[in-house]
């Protein structure tokens, strides 16, 4: 997470505006990290958008124009899923 996008949303917090995240927090640690510093101020829900990776895949290739899919399953490769302590709300979506 950047220190700008940071700065911007704990501020929020410390004001009581409610915020949302549009941001990935693939990996465990990040979640953590967020949950830290989240549970300063208030209660965190993470929501969890699950899709099928082949369309994803299709999507993101929809989106760039190009049948390339080497950059999709490297970020795809360094995804931890939500583990059932997490706590998270999770949406399946469908293509």
């Amino acid at each position: 997470m950047t220190a700008v996008m940071e700065a911007q949303w704990t501020r929020a917090l410390e004001l009581g505006v409610p915020v949302i995240l549009d941001y990935g927090f693939w990996t465990r640690s990040s979640r953590n990290a967020l949950r830290a510093k989240a549970a300063l101020k208030v209660p965190l829900t993470l929501y969890a958008l699950g899709l099928p990776d082949e369309e994803a895949l299709w999507r993101v290739r929809q989106r760039n124009k190009e049948p390339e899919d080497k950059t999709f399953r490297l970020f795809r490769a360094r995804f931890e899923p939500l583990e059932p302590d997490e706590g998270a709300v999770v949406v399946a979506l469908k293509g």
